[in-house]
């Protein structure tokens, strides 16, 4: 049972996982290549955060680490880089972001959990994370200039 609340598409999708020292991976079954190779390639070049890629909505993730998965993954991180769409994003009925609520699970602290407002992905070299919004943190801000270049963090907002 995942920790995040999962989406009613996880039964749609059938999606499994794979995990490294520091990021945890979900992908369509049968696509362990296409899904596990960028998670895989951006936590080499960032070892000192955790990773965690999935298919994601506002305030959950449709597959996500369990409580153990999470431990293992997050210890002694310097933070959480959520690689799943809207993991910086509430929820339209106010609730908590899925980088919250990793936060509060991890015990790692919310300005340490990094999530995209909108739709993101993974290049598969690993170099960065770009997002179709902003990055925020566990607690909605933005994140920083300087952790966004260490990070590789990057927002590619859609013009107007």
């Amino acid at each position: 049972m995942s920790t995040v609340p999962m989406t009613s598409s996880v039964v749609v999708r059938r999606m499994q996982s794979s995990k490294g020292d520091n990021y945890w991976s979900a992908f369509k079954k049968g696509d362990a290549a296409a899904g596990d190779g960028a998670d895989k390639n951006y936590a080499a070049k960032h070892p000192n955060v955790a990773e965690i890629g999935s298919h994601g909505e506002p305030g959950s993730l449709v597959n996500a680490p369990d409580k153990d998965e999470l431990a293992a993954i997050t210890k002694g991180k310097d933070g959480v880089v959520m690689a799943a769409c809207y993991a910086g994003a509430k929820p339209s009925d106010g609730g908590k972001s899925t980088a919250q609520k990793v936060a509060e699970q991890s015990g790692i602290s919310p300005d340490k959990v990094y999530g995209c407002t909108g739709t993101m992905s993974l290049p598969n070299s690993g170099d960065s994370a770009n997002c179709n919004g902003t990055w925020v943190d566990g607690n909605g801000n933005a994140v920083s200039a300087d952790t966004m270049t260490k990070l590789g963090l990057k927002n590619r907002k859609k013009a107007a």
